[in-house]
């Protein structure tokens, strides 16, 4: 039996949007599942497609997200988020590759959506922002 949040659901999928041409969607049935295949496109989404000055960080920073095995691209996105938002997860990398847990995995990826919200705005100029006030 599932145990998650319906509305934490369908707030993860008004949060990641991917681009059309993508042809990419969340599945809220699959990530209900919790399993990890169906979290990682997001993740891998998320910091590098969009936010221009996210993926900037990543790589100015030196954190190894590109070209490396899911294992390797996991432990970076934990490291990112505990560094640079000061975030602990509620689940080890470990559990993340685990079936189940996907409560936890759904907190964790709707965190780093609204921590790199916060970082794109703050790094965003101003008439920028002013032309899109979401």
């Amino acid at each position: 039996m599932l145990r998650y949040y319906p509305h934490q659901l369908t707030e993860l999928q008004c949060l990641v949007v991917f681009k059309p041409e993508t042809e990419q969607s969340v599945d809220l049935k699959l990530i209900a599942t919790g399993h990890p295949a169906h979290f990682l496109p997001i993740l891998h989404h998320i910091l590098l497609c969009y936010s221009k000055h996210v993926a900037r960080k990543l790589s100015n920073d030196g954190y190894q997200i590109i070209s490396c095995t899911d294992q390797k691209f996991v432990e970076s996105v934990f490291k990112f988020m505990r560094n640079e938002f000061g975030f602990k997860p509620h689940i080890s990398e470990r559990q993340f590759f685990q079936a189940g847990y996907a409560e936890h995995k759904i907190i964790l990826v709707l965190d780093l959506v609204k921590a790199c919200r916060n970082y794109h705005k703050a790094l965003e100029p101003q008439s920028a922002q002013k032309r899109y006030p979401f």
